[in-house]
């Protein structure tokens, strides 16, 4: 396993659970993730894609991962970012069973490291605006945030309209 910038433990979870459990990584080397500290998630009736926050018990600090098995690609141009805070490219990367695992962290510059490891798994192309965000999300992990071992898998494409309840009690022993 490679990492850059040191390990996140929620997304490392996420991704151990992914490669053991799930099949969409069979078909995909490269996988984008989005990381968020969040109070309760709900979906939103009209796009089943959209979650809306709201504040209460029992979902108070969770961590809500989502993995996307269809990222998005990159200019070659974004070398000259290296070095630079960006919420618009990827600062941290993890490298596991020969696949490739990006994420945003706003805390991290963008790295030679991480262009030479989008460079590796092609994901770096001549005319591609690297604003292209993919907004398809294939899995949500939902962690409590003092016990990683408590989590709830979502495929966000399976949620009932009208579900407000995940099956996640991170209060319970």
């Amino acid at each position: 396993m490679k990492s850059s910038n040191g390990s996140d433990a929620s997304i490392e979870a996420a991704i151990n659970d992914l490669l053991k459990t799930s099949n969409l990584y069979t078909d995909q080397s490269v996988f984008s993730i989005r990381k968020q500290n969040v109070l309760q998630l709900v979906t939103d009736s009209v796009d089943k894609n959209n979650y809306k926050i709201i504040n209460g018990l029992p979902y108070q600090s969770l961590t809500d991962i989502k993995i996307n098995t269809k990222p998005q690609k990159f200019n070659e141009n974004i070398r000259s970012n290296i070095g630079n805070l960006s919420t618009e490219l990827p600062s941290r990367y993890m490298i596991k069973a020969e696949k490739l695992f990006y994420w945003w962290d706003a805390d991290y510059a963008f790295t030679q490291d991480i262009y030479d490891a989008l460079k590796a798994f092609g994901m770096l192309e001549d005319n591609t605006d690297y604003n292209n965000a993919s907004t398809n999300i294939d899995i949500q992990y939902l962690f409590c945030p003092n016990d990683l071992s408590k989590f709830v898998k979502l495929n966000p494409n399976e949620i009932k309209e009208g579900d407000t309840q995940l099956p996640l009690l991170c209060n319970e022993d």
